[in-house]
């Protein structure tokens, strides 16, 4: 028996296919599957190798609720800030208005 690949029916479009499967089970997002297979949209590219990208939903949720709280603490440091200031300011009106205080 010879070995080769002749039993295995290979042909342009099952590379083509193995190709985008390689791409999209390396990491590559639909965009890029698209470019590189020369869709039109986006959607072509679902429609065929969707069920091939994985579910991202609990990576994707964990991402934004780690933006989200880094935001949250840069926003509440800059209130914070705002506040001391807005305090000095009010005690330098106080002393203003009042000297003797």
């Amino acid at each position: 028996m010879k070995a080769g690949l002749g039993h295995l029916k290979v042909t342009p479009h099952k590379l083509r296919h193995t190709a985008a499967s390689l791409a999209i089970a390396s990491g590559a997002d639909v965009n890029v599957v698209q470019t590189m297979l020369g869709h039109k949209s986006a959607t072509l590219t679902l429609d065929t190798y969707g069920h091939l990208f994985p579910d991202r939903l609990d990576e994707v949720s964990k991402k934004m609720h780690k933006r989200r709280s880094k935001q949250l603490a840069k926003a509440k440091a800059k209130l914070e800030k705002a506040e001391k200031k807005a305090r000095k300011a009010a005690e330098a009106v106080a002393v203003l208005e009042d000297p003797a205080a």
